[in-house]
């Protein structure tokens, strides 16, 4: 029986090794398989034969303790491990290629079975779905649009593993257009448009037309502007149509400030500003400075404004905005070819009182006479103290443009479209008269883009309204004080109060150089014999965040596993939306998975369930883009392991014949 026990042993010996060979095998066979995970092979032994059981010391006896007597019966594995270790990354360039760094699993779908890779070879089938090469589709969150806001970007929300479904990205999709919210200016003002060159020059706004002539031709004519520039601004609105806006900055060096003492003027580094449409474009229109109407999206009653000064402090930088009252004749009031400033308060202005309200397309709804009344409404960055009032015996406090909060957030331009379908929460428009002279006709934008007048039942057009803030750079604080203009304490133009007292406003510290400045001077030059001053001028507008449907031209996928899509137009605007997110899931005991093929796996009762969630989140690592995992076999070590392998079956074989040869004289003793 000894012999055959030994035999036996030698069998399992054998056994088990060629388990670890084959193991060893598999391993080197995937070395370059994509996020292929290693195996080794423990081996544990099997229960020992008891041939004399062990025995304590006895000390009445005077015998001493004896270990027990065990044969072995060979060996038992003990486990096959998968190695989850990190396998190396490399670059493919391939932006649908994903690898993971650290812990975490790809989820992937076949019909019905959910299965974990940690092999990204990812591409899109021609329905737009992202699989892997088998197939199976990837799984995730979609973006989703808020229905509630159908103009707003759509947004991903990854908080419900229960909501991941397959993502698919389609070939040509389009990202909807999008409205400018916000216009940035920069560049040089002028700092050489002072009174004098002003008047030396050309003139109060400093144009001039110089007629030089030569002998090959008839006489060119040039026209330098020293006062005053006009910069386009283009902005778009809620369809991805293209307008052109234009502003206009004059300087106001040297002329009397309305309102001011006699003698108190304009310095040298005060600008007047306005915002108009183009009037070749018709479909579009400014509403009046001081109308208000309700935002759908965030509530907040946005009060209109397009006009007013800007100064500069004595080294260039921004000093504060100016908002105002005073762009009447843009639209409801006034005649075709009236002055920019029609009002006698105004540099410029001709002193012709207001024309009645003239109805343009049912807009007279939103205008009147008492709108246009030259007032300041608001400062940039700046909220009036509550003492900042005009309260004379016997009047009721009214406060600057009926507005404690003068933030430039809430004086936007306003644009006004006929005939563009709106199907967006209902906006509320609702004109503010000046200092509360008398009531405005509030006005209600249906749910079909229709405005419901009181009262008019045929002056019914499609609107939409588009608020767009400007971004002068950042300003000096304004706060409560005395406000400091011209060099001089003195009254803001037609701010409505008691002239001759100081108005409560204070600017308490410099802007910076983050917008536009007034730095760079101009040069005198002569032309036909001529001193003439030639300004210089960089201000532009630099950028806006509306822009024209765009189309997908290629996709991408960061770190934290979102698909990113790049979409361009036929401007060449170049735009990224989020598409969708990939859901990434790790397990209590990864080592537990089981492997399906194909470098896939799935949950075991040892591995635990998965918990699905993003990248970068939970213990999750990170995803890679353009890379993929190779395997983490480690070839010098399996081929070490081989040989230790091989060692170990030759001996057990070896036993094998040895026990043979013994059994075989064994019974050659009967002979």
């Amino acid at each position: 029986m000894a012999m055959v026990s030994s035999l036996y042993t030698a069998i399992s010996g054998l056994r088990n090794h060629q388990t670890m060979l084959d193991t060893i095998s598999n391993n080197v066979a995937n070395v370059n398989t994509i996020g292929f995970k290693s195996s080794r092979v423990m081996f544990k032994d099997m229960l020992s034969q008891t041939l004399n059981a062990a025995s304590g010391a006895d000390a009445l006896n005077g015998r001493g303790g004896y270990n027990p007597i065990q044969t072995g019966t060979g060996v038992a594995l003990a486990s096959i491990d998968t190695i989850q270790t990190q396998g190396s990354l490399q670059a493919t360039g391939i932006a649908t290629d994903l690898a993971m760094t650290g812990d975490g699993f790809f989820v992937v779908k076949n019909g019905s079975t959910t299965t974990f890779t940690r092999a990204g070879e990812f591409r899109f089938d021609s329905a737009g779905q992202m699989v892997d090469p088998n197939g199976s589709v990837v799984q995730g969150w979609m973006a989703q649009q808020n229905i509630a806001d159908p103009l707003s970007s759509p947004t991903i929300d990854s908080s419900n593993p229960a909501n991941v479904t397959s993502v698919s990205v389609v070939t040509g999709s389009t990202m909807q257009p999008k409205e400018t919210g916000i216009v940035a200016l920069t560049g040089n003002l002028d700092a050489g448009a002072t009174y004098v060159n002003l008047v030396n020059s050309a003139g109060m706004q400093g144009t001039t037309t110089i007629q030089a002539a030569d002998n090959s031709g008839p006489p060119v004519v040039s026209t330098y502007t020293v006062g005053q520039v006009q910069m386009p601004m283009t902005v778009y609105d809620s369809l991805g149509n293209k307008h052109t806006l234009s502003m206009t900055l004059t300087n106001l060096s040297g002329t009397q400030i309305p309102g001011g003492a006699p003698g108190v003027k304009y310095d040298n580094n005060t600008w007047s500003w306005m915002v108009d449409t183009d009037l070749n474009d018709t479909s579009v229109h400014l509403a009046l400075d001081n109308t208000t109407y309700t935002d759908p999206v965030t509530n907040d009653v946005v009060r209109a404004s397009s006009s007013g000064l800007v100064h500069f402090n004595t080294n260039g930088s921004l000093d504060y905005v100016v908002y105002q009252d005073i762009n009447g004749q843009h639209f409801g009031t006034g005649t075709a070819g009236s002055p920019a400033f029609n009002d006698v308060n105004i540099p410029g202005g001709t002193g012709v009182a207001p024309l009645p309200p003239v109805p343009v397309n049912g807009w007279l709804t939103l205008a009147d006479n008492d709108t246009w009344d030259d007032s300041v409404i608001g400062f940039e960055g700046a909220t009036v103290p509550a003492n900042s009032v005009y309260n004379p015996a016997g009047v009721p406090p009214v406060l600057w443009g009926n507005n404690r909060n003068l933030d430039l957030e809430k004086l936007p331009i306003v644009l006004v479209y006929q005939g563009v379908d709106n199907t967006a929460t209902p906006l509320v428009v609702t004109p503010v008269p000046p200092n509360g002279t008398s009531a405005g006709t509030a006005v209600q934008l249906d749910v079909a883009g229709q405005f419901a007048i009181a009262g008019n039942a045929n002056a019914q057009q499609n609107w939409y309204v588009q608020s767009i803030d400007i971004d002068w750079g950042t300003v000096s604080t304004i706060t409560g004080g005395q406000f400091d203009i011209a060099g001089a304490i003195g009254d803001l133009p037609n701010s409505h109060d008691d002239v001759g007292s100081p108005d409560t406003i204070l600017r308490s510290s410099f802007g910076q150089r983050d917008g536009m400045t007034q730095d760079t001077a101009g040069t005198w030059t002569t032309v036909a014999g001529l001193q003439v001053y030639k300004p210089a001028y960089t201000c532009a507008m630099t950028d806006q965040d509306g822009y024209s449907e765009l189309t997908l031209s290629s996709v991408s996928v960061d770190s934290n596993g979102i698909v990113r899509g790049q979409f361009v137009n036929a401007e060449g605007q170049t735009k990224y939306q989020d598409l969708a997110q990939l859901a990434i899931a790790n397990f209590a005991n990864s080592a537990g998975l089981a492997k399906v093929g194909s470098s896939n796996f799935t949950p075991t009762a040892n591995s635990g369930s998965a918990v699905i969630s993003t990248a970068n989140s939970g213990g999750r690592g990170s995803v890679v883009g353009g890379a993929l995992e190779q395997s983490n076999v480690d070839l010098s070590k399996e081929l070490t392991d081989m040989i230790v392998a091989q060692r170990g079956f030759e001996v057990n074989a070896r036993l094998v014949t040895t026990s043979d040869t013994i059994l075989n004289t064994l019974v050659n003793l009967g002979r």
